[in-house]
C-alpha cells in the first residue's frame, strides 16, 4: 500500500489532491493511527468493485503541468516501442546461425593478445593462459554475431517490406570534432595559443635542444662531484688529512672556474653558431635587442643551471663530509662531560662505525701524557675545511660574458652559491664541532691512564744506578730487583697494546710499550 506522512491541518485537502484519479467514486481512503501533530494516511491494496489500479505513468497530478505529463507519456510509450523492437532485433541476430561464417584472423588475435600482455608483470605470467582462452572464445563468438549482423541488416534493408516487423536501429552517426580528439572539447583559438607558446619557448630550434641538452650534461658533472675526498679509506695524520681535502677542494674550484666554462662556453657556441641573426644571434652587438632576444632567456635558463649544479655540489659535499665525521664517531656521540678510561688499555668501546680518520702518536715526557698532535687543533681544522669547501663555490663568473664576445660588459657577473651562514650549513658545522669534541673526552681519558707510567718513562738511568749503588745489597737482593724488573717489563708488554681505535681517532702506543719495556730492561740491567 502506499504511504503518506503529512501534517494534519493539510489533510482534507492533500487527500482529496492525492486520490483524483485513483479511487472510484464510491470513497477515498481508509484513515488510520492519529498520533501528535502529524497523521498516517494508508491506501489498502484491497480493490473493491468500483476501483482500479492506474500505472504511475498515466495519472496526472493536480500540481503536474499538462503539457509536460502528456510528452512524457508519449516519450515512455515511444521508448518502449523502441527498447522492444531493438530486444527483438538482437534476438533474432543472436539465434542465426554461425557455421561457416568464419574465424577472426589468427595474425590479429595473436597482435591483440601480445599487446594485452605488453606490460612486464603479466608477460610471463602463465596462469592467464586460461583466462585467455576463454576471452579468445569470447572474441570469436563476437566477431561471428559482428559478422551475421552485417548479413541480417543487408537482407532486411533490402527488403523492408517483407521485413516489415522488424526495426532496424537508427544508426548513430559518430559527431567528427572540427579541431581536437573529443567532441565535448570547447571551443580554442589553439592556432593563436600555439603562436604564443612558439613565440615564449626556447624549444622552437634544433639547435638550441641540443644547445641544452650538452649544459644539461656538463652541469649534472658538476653535481655529481665531492668537494672533499669522501669516504677517507686510511687513517692520516691531521696534516695529511688536511692536505688531502684541501687539495680535493682545490681541485674541484680551479675545474669550475676554468675547465667548466670553457665546455659549456664550446657547448654553447658549437651549438648555436649556424644559426645567424635572430633569436639565437652570438653576434648580437646591441645591448637593447639582446636583452629581448631568447638567447637572453636562454642564458638566464644556463644560470640557473649551473647555480642549481653548485648549490647541490656543496649541499651534497658538506653532508657526505659531516656523515664521515658522525660514522667515525658515532659510538661516542653519547657521551657527556669527563670520563675515566679504567685498567684496560688494550680493548676499546669506542670503535668507528668504518674506519678511523685521524692518525696520532701517544707519548709520555716530562710535560706529561699527551699526544703528538694537540687535541684542540682538530675541531678548528675541520671547521677551515668546512668553511673552504664552500668557499671554492664562490666567485665563480656567469657564462654569458664568455659566450656574448660582441658586447661590451663593464665587470663579470658572478654565479651566486651557497652561503657561508645559512641555516643548514649552520646546522652542519654545528654537529661537527660536537661530534669532535665527544670524540676528545675518550681521547683525553685514555690519555690519563698513562700518567702512571710517567714517574718510570721519566727515570734516569745514571740517577737509578747511582740510587741503587749508595745501599748495600746482598746477592739475593740483587736478584730479586732483576727478577721484578724482568716481570714488569712482561708486565707492561701484555697490558700496553701497539694500537687501539677511539672512535675517528687511530692511537699508535707502540713507543710507549717499547720505551718502557726498554726503560725496565735498563734497570735490569743496571741492578
Amino acid at each position: 500500500m502506499w504511504c503518506a506522512v503529512v501534517p494534519q491541518e493539510a489533510l482534507l485537502e492533500l487527500c482529496t489532491l492525492w486520490c483524483l484519479g485513483v479511487t472510484g467514486d464510491q470513497g477515498l481512503s481508509v484513515l488510520k493511527s492519529f498520533e501528535g501533530p502529524r497523521l498516517e494516511q494508508y491506501w489498502s491494496r484491497a480493490l473493491r468493485t468500483d476501483q482500479y489500479w492506474v500505472p504511475r505513468v498515466r495519472l496526472m497530478f493536480a500540481a503536474e503541468n499538462p503539457t509536460d505529463f502528456a510528452k512524457a507519456v508519449h516519450d515512455a510509450f515511444h521508448l518502449r516501442k523502441q527498447t522492444e523492437a531493438l530486444l527483438r532485433y538482437n534476438l533474432y541476430i543472436d539465434y542465426m546461425p554461425m557455421d561457416g561464417v568464419g574465424e577472426l584472423d589468427p595474425e590479429t588475435l595473436k597482435r591483440m593478445v601480445k599487446w594485452a600482455k605488453g606490460a612486464p608483470s603479466l608477460s610471463k605470467n602463465k596462469s592467464l593462459d586460461d583466462y585467455i582462452h576463454t576471452l579468445e572464445k569470447e572474441l570469436n563468438i563476437d566477431f561471428c554475431r559482428a559478422m551475421n549482423r552485417i548479413t541480417f541488416d543487408k537482407i532486411v534493408g533490402g527488403n523492408p517490406d517483407m521485413y516489415s516487423f522488424v526495426t532496424l536501429p537508427e544508426p548513430v552517426v559518430e559527431v567528427v570534432p572540427e579541431t581536437g580528439f573529443h567532441p565535448d572539447v570547447p571551443s580554442y583559438p589553439f592556432e593563436e595559443q600555439y603562436d604564443n607558446f612558439a613565440f615564449n619557448s626556447l624549444l622552437t630550434r634544433e639547435e638550441a635542444i641540443f644547445a641544452m641538452n650538452k649544459v644539461r650534461a656538463e652541469c649534472n658533472k658538476v653535481s655529481a662531484m665531492s668537494l672533499f675526498h669522501v669516504p677517507m679509506t686510511k687513517y692520516l695524520r691531521l696534516e695529511e688529512f688536511e692536505q688531502t681535502q684541501s687539495q680535493a677542494s682545490s681541485q674541484v674550484q680551479l675545474f669550475l672556474k676554468d675547465s667548466w666554462i670553457a665546455t659549456l662556453r664550446a657547448a654553447i657556441r658549437t651549438s648555436l653558431r649556424d644559426v645567424g641573426k635572430g633569436w639565437y644571434n652570438l653576434h648580437e652587438t646591441n645591448w637593447e635587442v639582446y636583452q629581448r632576444s631568447k638567447l637572453k632567456s636562454f642564458m638566464e635558463m644556463v644560470k640557473f643551471c649551473m647555480q642549481d649544479s653548485l648549490r647541490y655540489l656543496v649541499q651534497d659535499s658538506l653532508v657526505n663530509f659531516t656523515q664521515m665525521l658522525l660514522d667515525a664517531a658515532f659510538s661516542v656521540l653519547e657521551l657527556s662531560g669527563e670520563m675515566e678510561w679504567g685498567n684496560n688499555l688494550i680493548h676499546s668501546q669506542f670503535k668507528p662505525k668504518k674506519n678511523c680518520l685521524f692518525y696520532v702518536d701517544l707519548i709520555l715526557d716530562k710535560e706529561g701524557s699527551h699526544y703528538t698532535t694537540n687535541l684542540t687543533s682538530f675541531a678548528s681544522v675541520l671547521i677551515s675545511l668546512f668553511n673552504k669547501g664552500i668557499a671554492a663555490t664562490h666567485n665563480v663568473p656567469q657564462l654569458e660574458k664568455y659566450v656574448l664576445e660582441d658586447i661590451f660588459w663593464a665587470d663579470t657577473p658572478l654565479l651566486e652559491s651557497v652561503g657561508e651562514h645559512e641555516p643548514k650549513v649552520e646546522e652542519l658545522r654545528d654537529t661537527i664541532t660536537m661530534a669532535i669534541s665527544k670524540a676528545l673526552i675518550p681521547m683525553r681519558a685514555y690519555a690519563r691512564a698513562y700518567e702512571k707510567y710517567l714517574e718510570l718513562n721519566n727515570l734516569e738511568i745514571n740517577d737509578y744506578i747511582e740510587d741503587y749503588s749508595s745501599k748495600e745489597h746482598t746477592a739475593s737482593e740483587v736478584k730479586q730487583e732483576i727478577e721484578m724488573h724482568l716481570q714488569e717489563k712482561e708486565v707492561l708488554e701484555n697490558v700496553i697494546p701497539s694500537n687501539i681505535m677511539i672512535g675517528p681517532f687511530y692511537v699508535n702506543t707502540e713507543s710507549v710499550r717499547q720505551g718502557l719495556s726498554k726503560k725496565r730492561k735498563a734497570m735490569a740491567n743496571a741492578a
